[in-house]
């Protein structure tokens, strides 16, 4: 059997990702693939970088690192602007060493097993920079619509925050929700037996959300608090 430990939107939340790093789920995992958003909201992105990298774990780029590493916002969504500032403290705060690395790391990642493809991303790339909008309302037309060009038996994506698991008898879309901003914390399992069986299971993480909600308070992220708020804890 191969275990994969798949997680995303960490956020800067290092308190979240070391109670995770500690677990036998992580541990154990043949493979952990991180989908991406290792920063935006709270202070300790660098620290998130050094687990994820020590750890040997797969990296995806999301929309807020891409922001972060490449200096690109969407000029023709409101309030872009208004957050550059915000992304540019996280990248010239960002250790160098961590910068570059992340700006290898890919936005995709692609797994064949037993005739089986399994599609991993944070979510539908619209432009090399700029990443799709989030849907209303989430059902399976509206998520099979979203991720049409990708041909795949198993789709797992993050960005939405929140969990979601939708089959449509070809496809099997699974949104592993947010680790770092939700509570309790949200992170899968894909187990693939021996005889080629896939298993899924959603579980989730508690942390200490005073604790992190004080540090976002301190910190000297120009909009951390409101862009935290934006998020339902």
């Amino acid at each position: 059997m191969k275990r994969y430990c798949i997680f995303s939107d960490v956020h800067g939340n290092s308190d979240v990702l070391k109670l995770l790093a500690e677990t036998d789920d992580f541990k154990n995992a043949d493979e952990r693939i991180f989908l991406g958003d290792a920063v935006g909201c709270c202070p300790n992105f660098n620290e998130v970088l050094r687990i994820l990298f020590e750890n040997n774990c797969i990296v995806l780029l999301g929309n807020h690192d891409v922001r972060a590493i490449f200096n690109r916002y969407d000029k023709k969504k409101f309030g872009n602007v208004d957050q550059e500032p915000h992304f540019k403290y996280i990248r010239e705060h960002m250790i160098p060493e961590y910068l570059k690395k992340f700006k290898d790391s890919p936005k995709e990642y692609i797994l064949k097993v037993n005739g089986k493809i399994l599609y991993f991303t944070h979510y539908i790339w619209r432009t090399k920079y700029y990443i799709a909008e989030r849907v209303k309302s989430m059902t399976l037309g509206t998520i099979s619509k979203k991720f049409e060009s990708i041909k795949a038996d198993y789709i797992f994506y993050g960005h939405e925050h929140k969990e979601s698991f939708f089959c449509n008898g070809k496809t099997t879309y699974v949104g592993v929700g947010s680790l770092g901003m939700k509570y309790p914390g949200n992170y899968v399992m894909l187990e693939v037996e021996d005889d080629g069986e896939i298993v899924i299971t959603c579980k989730k993480l508690k942390y200490d959300l005073t604790k992190l909600r004080r540090e976002i308070r301190l910190c000297e992220l120009p909009l951390a608090k409101q862009i935290t708020d934006e998020f339902y804890f």
